[in-house]
């Protein structure tokens, strides 16, 4: 008996099922963090123009591209998100073949990656 007394199929089952959803979790996270920044500089570009507009001037960024990318604290967000989002991927595919090899009664596999989750997670 496993998990507080589930016995060890149940326990897996369970183990996995958590696994699928919090990996489609966390990669729906690691989209919108990975939109954040494009978001942001759209806005800050619209708010460069209204105060371009509001202020009268003329041509002032007529030959000037405005870097966004230097004022744009989030670019580095990009990064994060991409490795958030290959972390998701591999907790999916570890989840559903942990679930798949459970389902075949395959127990010695299950208790090795069982194994090798815990020492991945005990090693974060």
């Amino acid at each position: 008996r496993f998990c507080w007394g589930v016995e060890l199929f149940r326990a897996v089952k369970y183990l996995g099922i958590y696994g699928k959803v919090m990996s489609v979790i966390g990669a729906i996270g690691a989209i919108v963090l990975f939109a954040l920044p494009s978001l942001y500089n759209r806005h800050l570009q619209q708010l460069l123009a209204k105060a371009h507009f509001e202020s009268g001037a003329e041509n002032v960024y007529q030959d000037q591209e405005i870097n966004l990318m230097q004022i744009d604290p989030l670019s580095g967000l990009y990064g994060v998100a991409v490795f958030s989002l290959f972390i998701n991927i591999g907790w999916f595919i570890f989840s559903h073949t942990l679930i798949k090899r459970n389902r075949n009664n395959d127990m010695e596999d299950v208790k090795t990656m069982i194994k090798i989750g815990s020492y991945i997670i005990g090693s974060l």
